[in-house]
């Protein structure tokens, strides 16, 4: 029945007069513009910030720490870093890092290196440098350089023969042991290794230590990596000499350890990596240690600390700095950890800026909803009458509660993954055992199936009972427009186009909601049903002979705080 002000002018159905009406339209729809634009100004800033921190970045130097040459030598794990120009930067540059296992500060910068292709090798009472160009060394502080007066071809990482620095050089018509003794390479005869299959370098395939007065070589054929023990003799073909003893998809070393050769192989899953390490025994090669490392797709050195089973694993990945570990009977102990370099762009506090952009552009449709809940208090009547029944409508803010706390239980899983995996850029030097990536994966993929899931389930009970667990604790319950149970059907319906009422942020769900005859979003009105306040269905007056009650969870009546609809 049409209703009249005092002043004989109709009142619109469901608003208090005619000018409560134009003043909710009319700021409805100024707040609905400056959501809209609040949407569009979070992103744009957002990607002007980060252009600006890219183009900082760009001018910028990367460092690429050495660790996989790192050595312990005079109580200090030593490596080289490469500071590479990204662009408009100059030349790139080497320099010496010495950096205190037992300590908490960053790498010291002890000198410039000043080579192409510097390796180092700890000597008795000296740290050697060694490149095919040049021999220098550091000692007393100091760093000495060697006029050699002629340049190697490729070579292997140095090792000490008979306490002198010697490599492996390969030359084009053989490979040759070349020994650094009174300030001048002496060069041996030259030999081959392997069958010869392989044509890639030999020096980049190779390590050569010298264990217990002998010499070991390791060498990768294709992506296995083979042993001998000595040199070749005859300058042919020697692979019927090569024991196996391991794959090496991945990086590995080798290194003289408790008094025998060990190497190690960084073997990488889909998720991970691990190092393993290999020594040989009665039976041949086989593992003797694994030891998981904190990501996947670093570079990994293993240093000996000691003249016992004890080394140190130092991890790099770019560009989140270095962790370093130490073994100790067989333990691993994560250690202090640094950043490699001031002015890299730090990827832990560009994902933070995301996450707080992405708060914010979250916490927009909650402070909307407030907001035209407070609008509608004011301006909009909340009965909704089906005869024999009437109920009052669920306020706004009560239906974003309830979205909210249904949107956590459906994407909480999907969303404890994804943090899961952003954890060690978030903090990457926190915790060098940190959980896998492959947790995070899995509770992703966990979580979309039961979201899929939940969505069926969540349709029945609003077409059983009208409520989910959002709308139990929001205090409101989903009804037919007839204020009877809607069905599954009709509850899915309104379910999957909430793909619709989404858009912007939901803001056209709330609006359609706001400005609706009887505050339905677009799925309320594709499935027919409304949203009331749990407890609020009476017989109209007259309606004493209606049919049954409407079932629903003993939930009880809520009482509307701030922002509720008046009651009629």
């Amino acid at each position: 029945m049409e209703m009249f002000d005092s002043q004989g002018t109709p009142i619109p159905k469901g608003y208090r007069s005619d000018g409560a009406k134009r003043k909710f339209t009319l700021f409805a729809g100024l707040l609905g513009v400056a959501f809209f634009v609040l949407q569009a100004v979070i992103p744009l800033f957002l990607l002007l910030a980060l252009a600006r921190t890219f183009r900082g970045f760009e001018q910028g130097r990367d460092d690429w720490p050495h660790v996989w040459n790192a050595v312990f030598w005079n109580g200090a794990l030593w490596y080289v870093q490469e500071s590479i120009p990204r662009r408009m930067a100059p030349k790139e540059e080497a320099t010496l890092q010495r950096l205190d296992p037992d300590g908490t500060g960053r790498p010291e910068t002890v000198t410039s290196v000043f080579m192409e292709d510097p390796r180092l090798l700890a000597g008795s009472d000296r740290l050697w440098i060694i490149s095919p160009e040049d021999v220098r060394y550091f000692k007393d502080g100091r760093r000495t350089s060697v006029n050699v007066g002629w340049r190697l071809g490729d070579i292997s990482d140095p090792f000490l023969l008979n306490g002198d620095p010697a490599v492996l050089e390969e030359r084009p018509e053989g490979v040759a042991l070349t020994v650094f003794h009174d300030g001048k390479w002496t060069r041996g005869p030259l030999f081959k290794l392997g069958s010869g299959e392989d044509k890639s370098p030999i020096a980049s395939r190779i390590r050569v230590i010298a264990c217990e007065g002998q010499i070991h070589l390791f060498m990768s054929f294709g992506r296995t990596v083979h042993h001998r023990v000595g040199l070749p003799q005859e300058a042919r073909g020697d692979s019927e000499t090569w024991d196996p003893v391991a794959s090496s998809g991945q990086a590995w070393s080798a290194v003289c350890l408790d008094g025998g050769p060990t190497v190690f192989v960084v073997v990488q899953d889909a998720f991970t990596d691990t190092l393993v390490a290999h020594r040989k025994g009665d039976r041949g090669w086989a593992p003797c240690g694994e030891y998981p490392l904190r990501a996947r797709g670093g570079a990994v050195g293993v240093a000996p600390e000691g003249p016992d089973s004890r080394f140190l694993i130092l991890t790099s990945w770019y560009p989140r700095g270095l962790t370093l570990s130490e073994v100790r009977n067989g333990v691993l102990t994560p250690k202090a950890v640094r950043f490699p370099s001031e002015g890299e762009i730090k990827f832990g506090r560009v994902v933070r800026v995301f996450m707080a952009a992405g708060a914010c552009y979250l916490a927009a449709p909650i402070i909307f909803a407030m907001v035209l809940s407070g609008l509608m208090s004011q301006c909009r009547t909340s009965e909704y009458e089906s005869d024999p029944l009437r109920a009052q409508l669920a306020p706004l803010w009560r239906r974003a509660l309830a979205e909210i706390v249904d949107c956590l239980i459906l994407g909480g899983p999907v969303l404890a993954g994804y943090l899961e995996m952003l954890w060690p850029v978030l903090h990457p030097f926190r915790n060098t055992n940190a959980s896998a990536p492959s947790t995070g994966l899995l509770l992703i993929l966990g979580g979309l199936g039961w979201s899929f899931g939940g969505l069926f389930l969540f349709s029945w009970l609003e077409g059983k009972w009208g409520v989910t667990p959002g709308k139990w604790a929001a205090g409101i319950q989903v009804l037919g427009t007839d204020l009877q149970p809607c069905g599954f059907l009709r509850g899915l319906v309104r379910n999957l186009l909430k793909a619709v009422d989404g858009f912007f942020n939901f803001m056209v769900g709330m609006l359609v909601t706001a400005l609706s005859e009887n505050w339905q979003r677009v799925g309320d009105m594709a499935a027919r049903t409304i949203v009331v306040r749990a407890g609020s269905e009476k017989l109209t007056p007259g309606g004493a002979e209606s049919g049954p009650p409407v079932p629903r969870p003993d939930i009880g009546a809520q009482s509307g705080g701030a922002f509720s609809g008046p009651a009629s």
